[in-house]
C-alpha cells in the first residue's frame, strides 16, 4: 500500500480526483451517483448528467480565484471549502503520515503479542484519533464554505458537513439535490416497504410474467408502490392505474413516429425521475400494453435473448408487446433499442419467434440476404401442420361419437381449430396468422405438440377403440373400489380431451389396460361362478314369493278384514332382477381378454343376485298374511262356535289355526275367497 498522510475513508473509498460511485435513498428508490475528491476543476464535470449518474458530489479541496465553474445541471453540487490554511490539518497529516511509514517498516504482522504489539495498538489507537480529527478539519472547512450548483447558485453548507462522517454529508446532499430535481416522482412511497434497488426491476419483470426463479415475490412487495398491483391485490399485476403509462403516451403523442428510443428513456429516467431500469421496464411494459401495437427496433448487434435460448431470436430487430413477457431481462436492453413506434411490416428474422416454432429447419438470414428458399420450407410446414390438423380430426372423429365431446367446446377440438387457422401465400402473412392466434408462441408450441402427440396416437386408433370399448362394458360396482377407480381412470385418460394432455406413451397405457383386464377378469371369474351357483335356489325362492304374493291380494277383497294391505308388492318383486340366463360356461373357459362379459349370459360384474332384497320382500309378505290369518282364523272360529257345518270351512281353519302361510298361499284361491265372503256375510248378517 502506498504511503498518505490522509484519512483511511479517503484513500480506499474516495481517492483524489477519481469519480467514485455512491447510492443515495430518495422517495423511495435507490440513485446512483458519484463522489469526486478534486484538486481541480474540469469544465466536463458541470455537464448535464446521463446513463446511470444521478448526482454529482465535488469536494474541491482549495478555492481557485477566478470565474465560479459552469455548472450545467441542478443535480451536480460543488463544495467549495473556506479559505485559508489550518495549521493543525498539516501537523495531523504530518503525523498520520509518520505513523504508517512506521507501521509498513516495523509491524509486518497482523496482530503482534508482548511489548510490540502494545506498541502496534497504541500506534494504531494514535492512527484512528488523527483520522478523527483530520475528517473534523474537513467538516469544518466545508462547513464554513459554500455550496455551488447549476445556475451559479451557492448556499451555505454548514448544515450538510455536520458530524465527521463523510458517508452522512454526501447522503445529505445527494437527497437534497434530488429533492430539488424530482419533487413529484410518480411512485408512492408511503407502499414501498424499502428502497427500490437497481436489480430490482429484473426480478419484477419475472414476477411479473411469471418466469422460473422469481423467488423473492418482487410484485407483491414493490408493485402497489410503483402502481403495477393494487394494494388489495398485491401479487396480481395490475398497471391500469399507473401514472407512467400516461406519461409515456403524452410524450409519444408529442412526437413524430418512430420516435427515438433513447430520448423517451432519458426522459422517463432523467426528467421524470425513475431510475433508468425502471424506465426500461415501464417502457416495456407499455410496449405489452399498447393499442394499436407498438414496435421497438433494435440495433442489429442487439444480444437479447428468449426465455430458454429458442426461438432464435438474435437476428431479429422487431420487439413486439407479445414477445415483451418472454424476453430475458437485461440490463443492456435500453442500450440496443433504437426506435419506438407503430409496428410495421416484419422482417425475415424478426418473424422467426413464431415461424422458427412451425419448423426447426427455419434459421435467420444475414442482413439483406432474401430468405428464398427458407420460404419454400416455411410452406412445406405449413402444409405438412394442415395434413396432420386432417389426420387428427379423423381420430376424433373416430374417438368422439358422443356429440358432447365431438362439441366446440372439446379442446382437442378447440387445439385443431386454432392450428387450421395457420396459413398464407407469404411468410408475413403466415406469421401474422400465427400471431393473431397466439399472442405467446409458447402456446404454438404446446398445440403443435398436441398434434404430434394426436397423429402418433392414431397410429393405434384401432386399439384405442378397442381398449374404449371393453372398458365401457367392464362396468365395476363401487364394493371394489381400487379395481372401480383404476376402470374411471383409464377412460379418462383415453377419453378425446385426456389424449391431447397425455403424458403417458401409448405403450405404457396400453400395460395399464392389460394389467385391469387382468384384475377384472379374476374377479369376472369368480362372480360369474358364484352367481350361477347360486341362480337355482334364488330363482325358486322367488317363485314361492310369487305365489305367496297372491294370497294378500285375494285376501284384500275381504273388507271384513281391515284395510288392503301390501300395494305394490307386486312391482316390487317385479323390479327385482330376474337373474342371467342359465350359462353352462366354465369360468376358465370365458374370453374375457376380448370381451368383458361371458357371450352366453353376458353377466356383467356389477350385476348382483338381489337375494338380500328378496328375502325382506317375502318377510314382508309373511308379515302381511300372518296378520290377515289371525284376523280370519278369529272369525271363522266364531262360525264354528255357533254350529256352522261344513267340511271346507273345517279344512281352511286347520290351515289358519297352524299359521302355516305356505298352504295358505297354495290352499287360497278364487273360489275360496267367494266362500269366505258368504260365510263372513252370514256372520255380519247375525251380528245385525
Amino acid at each position: 500500500m502506498s504511503i498518505y498522510d490522509e484519512p483511511r475513508i479517503w484513500l480506499e473509498r474516495f481517492p483524489l480526483n477519481e469519480p467514485q460511485p455512491f447510492a443515495c435513498d430518495y422517495h423511495g428508490l435507490r440513485y446512483p451517483g458519484e463522489v469526486i475528491r478534486a484538486s481541480r476543476w474540469p469544465a466536463a464535470w458541470g455537464s448535464p448528467l446521463s446513463g446511470d449518474v444521478y448526482f454529482r458530489i465535488i469536494l474541491l479541496q482549495q478555492r481557485r480565484s477566478g470565474a465560479p465553474p459552469a455548472i450545467h445541471d441542478r443535480r451536480i453540487a460543488l463544495c467549495l471549502p473556506s479559505t485559508g490554511p489550518s495549521r493543525q490539518r498539516s501537523q495531523a497529516s504530518g503525523e498520520l503520515a509518520t505513523l504508517r511509514e512506521t507501521q509498513a517498516a516495523y509491524f509486518t504482522q497482523p496482530q503482534l503479542v508482548g511489548e510490540a504489539g502494545l506498541i502496534q495498538r497504541t500506534l494504531e489507537r494514535r492512527q484512528r484519533g488523527l483520522e478523527e480529527d483530520l475528517l473534523a478539519e474537513e467538516s469544518a472547512r466545508f462547513s464554513a464554505g459554500m455550496l455551488l450548483t447549476a445556475g451559479g447558485e451557492s448556499i451555505y453548507s454548514a448544515s450538510f458537513f455536520a458530524g465527521t462522517d463523510p458517508l452522512e454529508w454526501f447522503s445529505r446532499i445527494g437527497q437534497w439535490l434530488l429533492a430539488r430535481a424530482y419533487p413529484d416522482l410518480p411512485v408512492a412511497e408511503q407502499a414501498l416497504p424499502r428502497p427500490v434497488t437497481p436489480d430490482d426491476p429484473g426480478h419484477l419483470h419475472r414476477s411479473i410474467f411469471g418466469h422460473p426463479g422469481d423467488t423473492r415475490g418482487a410484485l407483491a412487495e414493490l408493485g402497489p408502490g410503483l402502481h403495477l398491483s393494487a394494494m388489495e391485490s398485491p401479487a396480481e399485476y395490475n398497471p391500469s392505474n399507473c401514472p407512467i403509462f400516461g406519461l409515456i403516451r403524452a410524450w409519444l403523442a408529442s412526437r413524430s413516429s418512430p420516435a427515438a428510443w433513447p430520448e423517451l428513456h432519458h426522459y422517463l429516467a432523467h426528467e421524470v425521475g425513475l431510475t433508468r431500469p425502471l424506465a426500461t421496464l415501464y417502457l416495456l411494459l407499455y410496449l405489452h400494453h399498447a393499442a394499436p401495437d407498438l414496435e421497438v427496433r433494435l440495433h442489429p448487434e442487439h444480444r437479447l435473448t428468449l426465455l430458454g435460448g429458442r426461438p432464435d431470436f438474435s437476428r431479429g430487430t422487431q420487439l413486439t408487446g407479445e414477445l415483451v413477457p418472454l424476453i430475458q431481462w437485461d440490463p443492456l436492453l435500453s442500450d440496443w433499442a433504437a426506435t419506438i413506434g407503430p409496428a410495421t411490416q416484419p422482417q425475415w428474422n424478426d418473424t422467426l419467434p413464431y415461424l422458427g416454432v412451425l419448423s426447426p429447419r427455419l434459421a435467420p438470414v444475414a442482413h439483406g440476404e432474401a430468405p428464398t428458399g427458407l420460404v419454400a420450407e416455411l410452406q412445406n410446414a405449413v402444409d405438412e401442420i394442415a395434413r396432420q390438423v386432417a389426420q387428427a380430426r379423423e381420430l376424433l372423429g373416430l374417438l368422439s361419437p358422443a356429440p358432447e365431446e365431438a362439441s366446440a367446446a372439446n379442446p382437442a377440438a378447440e387445439m385443431l381449430q386454432r392450428l387450421s387457422g395457420i396459413s398464407g401465400g407469404d411468410f408475413q402473412s403466415v406469421y401474422r396468422a400465427a400471431r393473431t392466434t397466439y399472442r405467446d408462441f409458447r402456446s404454438l408450441e404446446a398445440d403443435l405438440e398436441a398434434l404430434r402427440q394426436l397423429v402418433q396416437l392414431g397410429r393405434h386408433a384401432q386399439a384405442l377403440l378397442t381398449a374404449r370399448h371393453y372398458l365401457a362394458g367392464a362396468a365395476v360396482p363401487p364394493s371394489m373400489a381400487e379395481l372401480s377407480v383404476q376402470r374411471r381412470a383409464l377412460q379418462a385418460a383415453l377419453s378425446a380431451p385426456s389424449l391431447l394432455w397425455l403424458s403417458r406413451s401409448w405403450s405404457l397405457l396400453e400395460q395399464q389396460v392389460l394389467a385391469f383386464k387382468s384384475q377384472y377378469g379374476t374377479a369376472y371369474q369368480s362372480h360369474h361362478q358364484d352367481t350361477h351357483q347360486a341362480l337355482p335356489a334364488y330363482l325358486g325362492e322367488r317363485d314361492t314369493v310369487a305365489r305367496e304374493l297372491r294370497a294378500p291380494a285375494l285376501l284384500n277383497t275381504l273388507p271384513e278384514l281391515g284395510d288392503p294391505a301390501g300395494q305394490g308388492l307386486d312391482q316390487a318383486l317385479a323390479q327385482l332382477w330376474v337373474g342371467p340366463p342359465t350359462c353352462t360356461a366354465q369360468a376358465d373357459d370365458l374370453p374375457l381378454e376380448t370381451a368383458p362379459r361371458c357371450p352366453g349370459c353376458a353377466l356383467g360384474l356389477d350385476q348382483r343376485l338381489p337375494v338380500q332384497e328378496l328375502s325382506r320382500l317375502g318377510a314382508t309378505i309373511a308379515s302381511l298374511l300372518g296378520d290377515k290369518n289371525r284376523r280370519l282364523s278369529n272369525l271363522l272360529m266364531e262360525q264354528v262356535l255357533q254350529g256352522r257345518a261344513d267340511q271346507r270351512l273345517d279344512d281352511f281353519l286347520k290351515i289358519l289355526q297352524a299359521s302355516d302361510l305356505s298352504a295358505l298361499s297354495n290352499t287360497l284361491s278364487d273360489e275360496l275367497v267367494a266362500f269366505l265372503r258368504q260365510v263372513l256375510g252370514q256372520v255380519q248378517a247375525q251380528d245385525l
